[in-house]
């Protein structure tokens, strides 16, 4: 009876380890591809992009080029992100990296209107695929083809000062 019931256990854990792998999630084959950017102001941009193969993708946005820390954190995390629907004020932050989720799409989805940007300022913009289980996700986190680009925000221009000390220049070229 004590071995019947030593091998019952044993065949009953590989059988919820084989049901627990079963839903696991692989992440996506194909990463989105080709992200450019379009109504760009001081504040807002809008980017669109070719989807991967995944069920749904984040918009991840950051101030400089460096991914290897976004890209670690993704490959060993299963986190559901936030919708940040493109404003960057409400943006979540991908452990201690520098990057924020601006926005989730899923679907067909394949743009994203960006808001409360920084004037004059270079974003840059990295569109990650994933597939996913209830709460739990499987990133792909290798580049794609133009995925990640950049953009920059216009600044903004002021008006110079003149005072009676100032010099106005004007040169004038002729033909």
């Amino acid at each position: 009876m004590k071995r019947f019931l030593t091998c019952f256990i044993a065949a009953f854990a590989l059988l919820l380890l084989a049901v627990e792998a079963s839903f696991a999630q692989t992440a996506p084959s194909v990463q989105a591809r080709y992200v450019a950017f379009s109504n760009i102001t001081t504040s807002q941009a809008r980017a669109s992009w070719i989807n991967g193969n995944g069920v749904g993708r984040i918009v991840v946005i950051r101030t400089d080029n460096d991914w290897s820390g976004t890209d670690n954190a993704l490959s060993t995390t299963s986190t559901a992100f936030t919708d940040a629907d493109g404003d960057s004020s409400s943006a979540v932050q991908i452990g201690t990296t520098g990057s924020y989720v601006i926005d989730v799409v899923t679907g067909a989805t394949r743009v994203s209107n960006f808001s409360n940007l920084s004037p004059g300022t270079t974003y840059y913009v990295k569109v990650y695929e994933y597939n996913a289980s209830g709460t739990s996700r499987a990133y792909k986190t290798t580049d794609g083809n133009n995925n990640p680009r950049s953009f920059a925000t216009t600044g903004t221009l002021s008006a110079p000062v003149i005072t009676s000390d100032s010099i106005i220049i004007i040169i004038i070229t002729l033909p």
